[in-house]
């Protein structure tokens, strides 16, 4: 009697329901991935806005004590910027949003979009509201939202004239 040997491999090839189980875990896996990837500009995005608006926030609080205070926002090839100014004292500038994060304002009812130009955001020290506002060498009005954006995803932060508070 020949005996067989335990060490020879079984040349059968492979079963259909081995090729739907791995097609079916190769789904599973790709259609994760892909929410996961939808997933990271809506998390950039929204940092940034909560960013802005906490650092708008925190900026009209400490300057109540300054006549002339003023926020320079702008984007550049790197990320989405926030410098305070106190008088003519500058502050440190802040990033608040990560690179491929974009910034356009509403200025007058036009939509400007800041990439390589200085929004400028200046307060009434009295109340707190924002005064007009402008862009840096360019047109000047009342800004009503500032929209942060990458691909299809977007954020608005929305003042309320006479606070100034931001709502997103």
């Amino acid at each position: 009697m020949k005996k067989e040997n335990p060490w020879k491999l079984n040349n059968r090839g492979i079963s259909l329901v081995e090729l739907i189980v791995v097609i079916a875990i190769t789904a599973v896996l790709a259609g994760g991935g892909i929410t996961m990837m939808g997933l990271v500009p809506r998390m950039q995005v929204n940092g940034c806005v909560q960013d802005f608006a906490g650092n708008m926030s925190e900026v009209k609080t400490k300057t109540m004590s300054f006549k002339n205070v003023r926020v320079e926002l702008y984007q550049d090839a790197t990320g989405v910027y926030m410098q305070a100014y106190k008088g003519s004292e500058a502050e440190t500038p802040v990033m608040i949003g990560e690179q491929g994060v974009c910034v356009k304002a509403e200025i007058g009812g036009s939509n400007v979009d800041l990439n390589g130009k200085r929004l400028e955001l200046s307060f009434d020290r009295s109340s707190g509201a924002l005064n007009e506002v402008q862009v840096v060498g360019g047109m000047h009005g009342e800004c009503t939202s500032i929209t942060f954006y990458k691909g299809s995803t977007e954020r608005v932060a929305t003042f309320t004239t006479l606070t100034g508070k931001i709502s997103y």
